[in-house]
């Protein structure tokens, strides 16, 4: 009987080892369940084969630390002369920066400035002394194109709209803020997509184009063949417009605006956020 004896201690023994490397290996919330959860855990934990080498049990990443996280920030209407735009910009991307430190990215989702040369100045030079991420994208709003109300001086003419100033110039201008190539673009941050899209005409164009986004059919194309790339990664695709979905936020139920395909992809725009499934979706300002 002393030898049957012996082999029965001697498989619990190594069962009892192969348990207390399992709950060593384990997340240290589940290393801090009651007893009895590890005797459950210590129970039905196999004897290893003969000769099998023992692995580490991987730990799973903390369940509270996020794949991605950026800020979307929108109408901050910078204007050179009004210094309190400047002090409300300024305490709004430091308290972005405190919120999150580790942010990938922040969008400027449009209405930054009133699209002057000196509001455009003046917004520069507070992000030189704002604290950011690496990333920083920028679309284009209605109010970037409102140089057309001012006259040379920088008075408000609405009387002599567009003073000048076509829509071409204001969106050569934006562009050199924003060192963009386009008004609709593509990056990848941290392994994600964001796609930004932006008007292309204003009031000089047709005046019932009001504060409405107008794309053309060439953006909406390239949209729609972004949106249905492939990339094996699963991840969920970033979207990005000023003006807004339909009622959503006041004057937003006017019967004009963008209509866009778009699948499996989260849309941001001013002040709304949105998951679409494969429908047909239009916007208007």
């Amino acid at each position: 009987m002393r030898k049957p004896l012996l082999s029965i201690l001697a498989a619990l023994i190594l069962i009892s080892a192969l348990s207390v490397l399992l709950v060593a290996n384990l997340p240290s919330d589940l290393q801090a369940a009651s007893p009895q959860a590890s005797a459950s855990v210590q129970q039905a934990a196999p004897a290893p084969a003969a000769g099998r080498v023992l692995k580490p049990v991987p730990k799973s990443p903390p369940s509270n630390q996020p794949l991605l996280t950026f800020s979307v920030l929108s109408d901050a209407h910078v204007r050179a002369e009004d210094e309190s735009s400047h002090q409300k910009l300024s305490a709004a991307l430091s308290d972005l920066h405190n919120l999150d430190p580790n942010a990938e990215a922040i969008i400027l989702n449009g209405d930054m400035t009133d699209g002057l040369p000196e509001d455009y100045e003046a917004f520069r030079n507070i992000l030189e002394t704002a604290p950011l991420p690496d990333k920083l994208l920028y679309a284009i709003g209605n109010h970037e194109y409102y140089k057309a109300w001012h006259d040379d001086q920088g008075r408000w003419k609405p009387a002599s709209f567009p003073n000048g100033e076509t829509e071409q110039t204001s969106q050569a201008r934006f562009l050199q803020f924003s060192n963009a190539e386009n008004l609709y673009f593509e990056r990848i941050i941290a392994g994600y997509r964001f796609i930004v899209l932006g008007s292309e005409q204003y009031r000089q164009s047709a005046p019932g184009n009001g504060e409405d986004a107008v794309l053309s059919a060439k953006q909406l194309h390239w949209l729609d063949e972004k949106l249905h790339e492939e990339d094996g990664s699963g991840n969920p695709i970033f979207v990005f417009l000023h003006q807004p979905l339909p009622y959503t936020v006041a004057g937003s139920g006017l019967n004009r605006g963008v209509v866009a395909y778009i699948p499996s992809s989260n849309r941001f725009c001013r002040n709304t956020r949105r998951l679409f499934s494969s429908q047909a979706t239009r916007t208007g300002n």
